[in-house]
């Protein structure tokens, strides 16, 4: 049974912003960055394949949190998050 199976796609991106939330309180502001960075990588992928309404929004919004997040940890996109959009 894959990830697919028993996750859903909004709990996959709640996974990875949690843990770079762990890393931030860890002081390993590095990692952080880096899950967060994966999270908006998970968001586009998963809007890729998002089929209804409620569900696109879902993921909208947990975009919107993770670069809020970003933002705040200092982050800089990078430069094929700027060419494809997510930031």
């Amino acid at each position: 049974m894959s990830t697919r199976d028993v996750t859903t796609p909004t709990e996959r991106i709640d996974l990875l912003l949690e843990q770079a939330r762990h890393f931030l309180e860890l002081d390993l502001v590095g990692e952080a960055i880096a899950r967060t960075r994966h999270a908006l990588a998970q968001c586009e992928k998963e809007l890729a394949h998002a089929s209804d309404a409620a569900t696109r929004h879902e993921i909208i919004t947990r975009r919107e949190i993770a670069i809020d997040l970003l933002n705040r940890l200092g982050g800089k996109p990078l430069p094929s998050d700027e060419e494809h959009g997510t930031i």
